[in-house]
């Protein structure tokens, strides 16, 4: 049996789970807290202090979430070799930087008065309208 991961905290009494069904919890609910403890019967402030006090049930959310961001990456990388541009965009934008690939946004407006100090909200947001930034 797991022993809490801080000598510091205070004695605990009978627990109504062990760290390993929390733990199995969170990964079968893939580390969303509410709902292993929903699978589990008890609050979501159960689950959080089961997570605080043993380190197997806290790496239990970082490993789910790692499935999920892996999972997602397969599917871009399925997207990608579908052809679809989306995927491709996507793929660039996020890995080929180092290549060059980058996603700007110009936002270059320019108004008439000396300064946009002297330019009240309405009159700003009337120009913004009408440039269709708006």
């Amino acid at each position: 049996m797991e022993t809490p991961k801080s000598p510091n905290l205070p004695p605990v009494k009978q627990e109504r789970y062990t760290a390993d069904q929390v733990r199995r919890a969170l990964l079968d609910a893939k580390g969303l807290v509410t709902v292993a403890a929903r699978r589990l019967d008890c609050a979501p402030d159960t689950v959080r202090a089961y997570m605080r006090r043993y380190a197997t049930v806290a790496a239990a959310v970082k490993e789910a979430r790692e499935g999920i961001v892996d999972l997602g990456e397969v599917r871009l990388f399925q997207a990608v070799d579908r052809g679809e541009p989306w995927a491709i965009k996507t793929v660039l934008t996020m890995f080929g930087k180092d290549r060059g690939y980058i996603e700007t946004t110009n936002l270059n407006h320019t108004f008439t008065a000396t300064s946009a100090e002297q330019l009240t909200l309405e009159q700003i947001d009337a120009e913004l309208k009408r440039r269709g930034a708006l």
